[in-house]
C-alpha cells in the first residue's frame, strides 16, 4: 500500500505541480495516486526525489514476519 495520495495532500501537491518535474504523466501520477497502477521503483523513486522523501516512506508495509520470528524465538529458550 502506498502513502502517496496521503503525502501529497498534507503537501499540497498536485500532479500537475509533480508533473513539472518527473518524466511521468499526470495521468500515471493519478493513477498511481487511485492505486490503479503499481508504480515502478524508478516511478517510486521520481516521487519521492521530487516530495524530498526516501522511497519507504511512501510505502505502507504490513509485514506479520517479526511475529512469526518472535514466536520461534520464544519456543527455542523453552
Amino acid at each position: 500500500k502506498f502513502k502517496i495520495r496521503k503525502v501529497m495532500k498534507e503537501r499540497g501537491v498536485t500532479p500537475t505541480k509533480i508533473e513539472q518535474y518527473v518524466p511521468m504523466s499526470k495521468r500515471t501520477i493519478y493513477r498511481i495516486m487511485n492505486g490503479e497502477k503499481m508504480p515502478s521503483i524508478l516511478e517510486l523513486a521520481y516521487l519521492a526525489g521530487v516530495l524530498n522523501l526516501s522511497i519507504q516512506d511512501l510505502i505502507e508495509v504490513e509485514w506479520k514476519g517479526r511475529d512469526l520470528l518472535e514466536k520461534n524465538q520464544t519456543t527455542k529458550e523453552k
